[in-house]
Parts: structure tokens; C-alpha cells; sequence
């Protein structure tokens, strides 16, 4: 019972003007143009839509680039009622040139920015506002080197609050040959963290915490070719309630979450 907020969520998107290498499709460009809409399509149905990072592949895409993915986002907001749609961007080390926040300002994220339905930085910290505003704590973490596990810890945690970390940080299921924190090892007490950076895509349980990537958008890489791309929707209840059947079949037991998605696009 009681109200509820959904909540949308993109990894890394990685958009570019280019080609990847590994990619012999000629059309790619307007091919993932038309993914993007489709998963914003998704997200428009989403009371607050979030995108982890790398939503470009360069910090200084092209401005062509920059007009069709500006001329996607103002057309979403325009299918709902006025300031419905809302997207919060969280900065990826792509996005910034230097991967630094001090120049986010010359990004094309930067750019991007000052269209009315992108919220982007994300705020460090905030309440969900509206009728839910009891209801999600969300911490945003922009790409940075080296985060301290502490950014993971909610001090004073209230029970009537779920909490949500939006990470482009380098988290990973098992070891991998860079800089890297493994889940297993990560200490945390929030709800929920929405992963970003590692093109890995899971939904894997660490104590009482989900941890969830929808791996990325695009095929970048060889190793990427069978990542098919995701869009999340996760639902919070007032009262906390059981998840759906399909994850507790699965073994995860998400207690403070009524429902999750992944919706293939």
C-alpha cells in the first residue's frame, strides 16, 4: 500500500559521431540515436530518470552530435505534461575532459546541461521531491579517482527511507586487472547502487544492499558484443513490501525495494 516512485536508470551510453572499431554496421550513428530515444521513451513513463555516466563517448563530442541528441531530449519532454520529464546525468570519466569536474563547463554535457529536462551535475546529495519526499535518499557520485568506501555509508540511516547511490565508479562482481573495488569487499549500508564505468552488466546482492549495472548502451568493445542494452525501472513502495517473483526465484532477496526491471531495448 501507499504511494509509490519509479525510478529509471541507463548506465554507460557512450554516444559518438564515430564508429566503434569493432563495429562493421555503416548506419551506427543514427542506430543509436534511435536507441536513445527508445530507452528515454522508457524513462518518460519513470517519475525521475537517472543515467549513470558516459552519456558521451568524447568530452567535446561534435556539435552535430550535440543538436541531435538535444533535439531527442526536447522532444520526450514535450510528450508528458510541462517539466515532467527530468533527466539527471551523473558525470563518467568520458564526459569530462581531464575526467575532472573542473571542466565539466566545456563538456558537451556542459552544453548539454542547460536544457530545462537535464539535470546535470546530479546534486551530491537530495531528497526525491513531491509527494515522496519522505521516501528516497539519492547520493550522486560523479566520476572521481579513487572514492573512499565511506561515500557508501549513510550515517544516522532512517528505516522509513530508502537509500540510492548513483556511482560512476569502478565497481566490479569479480578481479579485474586495473583499479577496481570488488562488491564483496565494499562496505555499505545503502538500499540500492546503480552502477556505472565497468561495461559489465548484474544484479547481485552484497549483505542487504542491490547492486545493479545495465551494462552499456552500445557495443564498444569485442568483448561487449553479447551485452544486450538494458533500461531499469525500479519501483519504491511507503511500506516496504516483498520483491517481485522473478528475482526472489533468483535467490535475491531485495527488502527494502517492491519492484525491479530490466527492460531490454
Amino acid at each position: 500500500g501507499g504511494s509509490r516512485v519509479k525510478i529509471a536508470y541507463q548506465a554507460d551510453i557512450h554516444l559518438r559521431s564515430s564508429r566503434p572499431s569493432c563495429r562493421l554496421d555503416k548506419d551506427y550513428y543514427p542506430l543509436q540515436l534511435k536507441k536513445l530515444e527508445e530507452a528515454l521513451t522508457i524513462s518518460s513513463e519513470a517519475e525521475w530518470s537517472f543515467q549513470g555516466g558516459d552519456l558521451f563517448h568524447v568530452n567535446d563530442s561534435p556539435l552535430s552530435l550535440l543538436y541531435d541528441v538535444s533535439t531527442i531530449i526536447n522532444k520526450i519532454s514535450k510528450k508528458g505534461p510541462p517539466q515532467r520529464f527530468r533527466w539527471y546525468i551523473n558525470p563518467g570519466n568520458h564526459d569530462l575532459h581531464g575526467a575532472t569536474m573542473d571542466t565539466f563547463r566545456r563538456s558537451g554535457l556542459g552544453v548539454l546541461s542547460s536544457l530545462p529536462a537535464v539535470i546535470s551535475p546530479v546534486p551530491s546529495e537530495f531528497v526525491l521531491p513531491g509527494p515522496f519526499a519522505s521516501e528516497v535518499v539519492i547520493r550522486a557520485l560523479p566520476y572521481q579517482v579513487n572514492y573512499p568506501d565511506s561515500v557508501y555509508w549513510f550515517e544516522n540511516k532512517s528505516p522509513e527511507k530508502t537509500y540510492v547511490v548513483l556511482a560512476h565508479d569502478m565497481l566490479t562482481t569479480r578481479p579485474v586487472p586495473f583499479p577496481h573495488k570488488e562488491i564483496s569487499t565494499l562496505r555499505t549500508n545503502a538500499d540500492l547502487v546503480l552502477c556505472s564505468h565497468w561495461h559489465s552488466q548484474f544484479v547481485v546482492k552484497h549483505g542487504s544492499t542491490l547492486f545493479v549495472n545495465t551494462g552499456p548502451m552500445d557495443c564498444q568493445t569485442v568483448v561487449e558484443r553479447h551485452t544486450k542494452p538494458a533500461d531499469l525501472a525500479v519501483e519504491t513502495p511507503a511500506e516496504r513490501a516483498a520483491l517481485a517473483d522473478w528475482l526472489r526465484e533468483q535467490g535475491v532477496l531485495l527488502p527494502d525495494l517492491d519492484r525491479i526491471e530490466l527492460e531490454f531495448v
